[in-house]
């Protein structure tokens, strides 16, 4: 689903997001480093009925519509970022660091 045309009638909002950098300040001498990633984690995520119908494509004669996010919609890294804050700031809270980009978690233990 090529989604160019429709990004480009979509306001986007600016939004800080964890880069390598995040992951980098995290890491002291001698620690144990994890990444974990949400497989399909976009796929969890429902689309608003109302916007549903922008989402439909055709393929080999059958009609296909989202009903999640799809990749390439341009609100979605934005949107996921807020959902997954809330167990991240949860995580950090509890006392164990935690960086998040989009679908992927990185985290760092003195043990393993």
């Amino acid at each position: 689903l090529n989604l160019k045309i429709l990004n480009e009638h979509i306001k986007f909002e600016h939004f800080k997001m964890s880069n390598i950098y995040s992951v980098l300040n995290m890491i002291s001498k001698g620690c144990f480093m994890a990444k974990i990633d949400l497989k399909d984690a976009y796929y969890s995520v429902r689309i608003a009925k109302r916007y549903q119908k922008y989402l439909k494509f055709e393929f080999d004669n059958q009609l296909y519509q989202f009903t999640c996010f799809p990749n390439g919609l341009g609100p979605c890294p934005r949107k996921f970022t807020k959902i997954m804050k809330v167990p991240t700031s949860n995580l950090r809270k509890a006392g164990i660091p935690v960086c998040g980009y989009i679908d992927d978690l990185f985290t760092k233990s003195q043990s393993y």
